[in-house]
């Protein structure tokens, strides 16, 4: 059962009311009145309440009388708390007494939870989701109207995001699109009585009479309607864009009502969305800056060192009034400085201590519906002609050979190994050699197609590694992230596998096609070869700096960088067929910690007990003391010379 008969055009409905209960009445009416159904559907209410943005229990309970009329009853409403607000020490019962709102017939949505039952191309699947929400027929979500300071604007798609109980090494962006694409809501309640606005009205209640409702039967219309009539363009937001990215715009839909401007609502200036938005490309340090907005909680959220200092920081400048000049100015400052602190450490990792690096959760980040077999096939056909190119060239002492070709790297890099081919197939899968290459951080896997022995034929795939080359993370380089196609072929005494890319969820990619070739040498050994092409996003740092017009630096990096990354590739190869450990990085761990500044620092002074412990009146000199502290701050003391 569906709240709209017609689910190929989605309809929003927006009524303007100073009375939020006819306001109600009239937006759901419309949408409502086309449910028909011979049984009484299992209904899931789902309502976002949040510290400082939350939906009015006035307009909830006309709402539901509206679908209590249609014969849809729910036994309970479901509350979403956003993870900023939970991060913050906030609860159920807290966010009842803050807002006098009775706690009867109300429940935490992530307390009756059961394991997800969606296909495996979904980070949900298997992991914790709304039991109610899971098994309803009807699905209904409300949203308040707020303001972000980094996503811009907080609507439907922010109370979808908190939905699921988070994935520790997941992207939340990723459970709002396994949401939408699995259990999506019918209809979707925006309720714009009240806006919170200002530069961060999720977090510091600014209430504006916009006295507005929005219904619609999509979610990402929702919040298109809503972003709209907060003056904002709706795909700026990093949620949303990302979001229609992967399922696009809604086709041919329908708008009943008018998308004037809110008058008089302050939305967060363009400043603090850059720099906010600048260190959220870490998941973690997102969380951390949204605690550190909120308001605390009744319970607390530790004692961390640097949440404290965040906090301190920050929260002045948001409670300040909007007007005074210095706020947007002031919280730009300081969310850019985060942000740099946040980069450094990531580079830091990222350069010299990947172990530290929190390895990633994710969804397939395709629809699979959209591509058909030739599209797969398409992986040899369009990277075939580019490899003969390099056929030709000699291969260096490394087994590599590489050339540039429209601003991509053409390449191959091979190796033979002494073991048999059937004990090497045996044991390094070839469809599963991306997953084994350098520096590679997590992903997932789903096989479309399999031969009569039960082998992969096609697949997709989406693969996350870390910058590359690993030192461009000190420039801004973020993570590279691709979702690929894949062909394997099998033959009798060789097999290979071909990708290509077809998205690249943060754009770090233009091109990361290839190909890994496994092949009888004879005489008990195996040819492995690893060829294609490669065209990264370079941050902006780094384009600033054409390294074309100095040909001969430029020849000499990317030499170098490929050799590193392939020659660790092979060995990783190689370590997979002894049954050696070779991965990256560590398990994640879902709890909101800055702690990992701490860790980081531990690694830092490390590093600089062996690099003092090296060098005459080093660490080894009793007169050279080091020591972390319990903040994690490292102290050199030591005789000045």
């Amino acid at each position: 059962m569906t709240v709209s008969t017609d689910r190929t055009r989605p309809r929003a409905v927006v009524v303007r009311a100073a009375d939020p209960r006819a306001g109600v009445r009239a937006a759901l009416t419309e949408i409502v009145a086309s449910v028909s159904s011979a049984v009484r559907p299992r209904v899931c209410v789902a309502v976002g309440i949040g510290s400082a943005a939350f939906v009015s229990p006035e307009v909830v309970a006309e709402a539901l009388s509206v679908l209590a009329e249609a014969g849809m009853v729910p036994p309970v409403v479901h509350v979403v708390i956003p993870v900023r607000d939970r991060d913050a020490g906030w609860d159920l019962e807290s966010l009842c007494v803050r807002h006098g709102l009775a706690p009867a017939g109300l429940v935490d949505a992530w307390d009756v939870v059961e394991p997800a039952a969606v296909d495996d191309a979904h980070v949900i699947q298997g992991r914790p989701v709304p039991t109610d929400w899971q098994q309803a027929d009807v699905r209904v979500v409300f949203a308040p109207c707020a303001t972000d300071a980094i996503d811009g604007q907080a609507l439907v798609l922010d109370v979808l995001r908190a939905l699921v109980p988070t994935i520790a090494g997941a992207d939340p962006i990723d459970l709002v699109t396994d949401v939408l694409q699995t259990m999506p809501p019918d209809l979707s309640v925006l309720d714009a009585t009240v806006t919170s606005g200002g530069p961060a009205g999720t977090s510091v209640r600014r209430p504006f009479a916009t006295d507005t409702l929005v219904a619609a039967s999509s979610a990402i219309l929702a919040d298109i309607v809503g972003a709209t009539m907060l003056g904002a363009d709706p795909l700026r937001s990093p949620l949303m864009s990302s979001v229609v990215d992967l399922m696009g715009m809604p086709q041919d839909f329908d708008i009943q009502g008018e998308l004037t401007r809110f008058a008089g609502v302050d939305y967060p200036p363009e400043p603090l969305l850059r720099a906010t938005r600048a260190g959220s490309a870490s998941v973690a340090v997102n969380r951390v800056v949204s605690a550190a907005l909120a308001d605390e909680g009744v319970t607390t959220s530790g004692d961390d060192v640097v949440m404290a200092l965040l906090r301190q920081a920050l929260r002045p400048l948001v409670a300040t009034s909007a007007a005074s000049p210095t706020t947007p100015a002031a919280l730009a400052w300081t969310g850019a400085s985060a942000a740099s602190v946040a980069a450094y450490a990531r580079a830091w990792q990222t350069t010299f201590s990947k172990d530290s690096v929190p390895r990633r959760r994710a969804s397939l980040g395709l629809d699979l519906a959209r591509y058909r077999a030739g599209d797969y096939e398409a992986s040899v056909t369009d990277l075939r002609p580019l490899l003969r190119l390099i056929e030709e060239l000699p291969v260096d002492s490394d087994g590599l050979r590489w050339m540039h070709v429209d601003g991509a790297v053409v390449f191959e890099a091979s190796r033979t190994v002494e073991a048999a081919y059937d004990d090497w197939i045996a044991r390094v899968d070839v469809a599963k050699a991306i997953s084994l290459m350098a520096d590679y951080l997590g992903g997932r896997t789903v096989v479309v197609a399999r031969d009569g022995e039960g082998r992969t034929v096609r697949q997709a795939e989406r693969n996350i590694y870390l910058p590359q080359p690993n030192y461009i993370a000190f420039s801004g380089g973020d993570v590279i992230d691709v979702c690929k196609l894949s062909v394997v072929r099998h033959r009798a005494r060789d097999c290979s596998i071909w990708w290509r890319t077809v998205r690249s969820p943060n754009r770090s990619a233009v091109h990361d096609d290839g190909t890994v070739e496994f092949a009888d040498a004879g005489d008990g050994r195996t040819r492995v070869v690893v060829r294609g092409r490669q065209q990264f996003t370079l941050p902006e740092a780094m384009r600033a700096v054409d390294l074309d017009l100095v040909p001969d630096v430029r020849d000499s990096l990317t030499q170098d960088a490929y050799r590193r990354f392939f020659l660790t590739t092979l060995d990783n190869f190689e370590a997979r067929f002894e049954g050696r450990d070779f991965a990256i990085g560590h398990d994640p761990d879902g709890e909101l910690s800055t702690k990992g500044l701490s860790r980081l620092a531990k690694v830092a002074a490390s590093s600089l007990t062996e690099l003092l412990a090296s060098t005459p009146g080093g660490a080894s000199d009793p007169a050279v003391r080091v020591r972390v502290d319990d903040a994690g701050f490292t102290h050199v003391t030591g005789t000045r010379r």
